[in-house]
């Protein structure tokens, strides 16, 4: 009997290495297949309008998500934290998010890069809707300054929430909304100068 048992646990790890083995080896051969590491930076890169020279951080993964190989590559520029989820057999965008950095960044090596300043993302918004002067935004304006940054006019869109609220003591308009191809857009911008503190966007569902 104890014979037996050996053996059946025997077969049992036997067949827990080969599985793991065969993941192994799956997860080898589409990466053999797939787009390079580069290449998927550079999609993410040129999605979010930012030279390779303008990040402080980039890590790149290679991983199985919902039934796809795909690459996750994460970076910071100006103050900004980019996370996108690219397919990694045609370079394909599935999801990304943006949202401001928290805390320092550290590169692969675990050295610490310079902290991120939270001044340049505001300028570079205000350059990017035409120099807006500081004030009160109405919540006309909140929504076009989302759909400036987001690339699309009033009539391409369907807006599903446009509202002031109040988000650590600070006023700010929440702006969400809908594109045709089935894109998702939410957008935190600030109440008083009109710039943008975070945006999501993700496939709806």
């Amino acid at each position: 009997m104890k014979r037996k048992l050996i053996v059946a646990g025997l077969i049992i790890a036997g067949i827990s290495m080969f599985s793991a083995g065969s993941v192994f080896a799956a997860g080898k051969i589409a990466k053999s297949s797939a787009i390079t590491e580069e290449n998927a930076q550079n999609f993410a890169l040129i999605d979010a309008g930012i030279s390779a020279d303008d990040v402080e951080m980039l890590q790149t993964d290679f991983d199985f998500e919902n039934g796809f190989y795909v690459y996750e590559v994460d970076f910071i520029s100006d103050g900004m934290k980019y996370e996108y989820t690219i397919n990694s057999t045609n370079g394909k965008i599935i999801e990304k998010e943006i949202e401001k950095a928290a805390r320092k960044a550290t590169d692969k090596m675990g050295r610490k890069n310079p902290a991120p300043k939270t001044a340049q993302p505001e300028k570079r918004n205000k350059n990017r809707n035409k120099n807006r002067e500081s004030g009160s935004v109405s919540i006309e304006q909140a929504k076009t300054i989302a759909l400036t940054d987001a690339g699309f006019s009033a009539d391409k869109v369907v807006f599903s929430k446009a509202k002031l609220d109040r988000e650590d003591g600070v006023q700010v308009y929440e702006v969400e909304f809908y594109t045709a191809d089935g894109m998702e857009y939410e957008y935190d911008i600030h109440a008083a100068s009109g710039a943008i503190l975070s945006k999501d966007i993700d496939v709806d569902d």
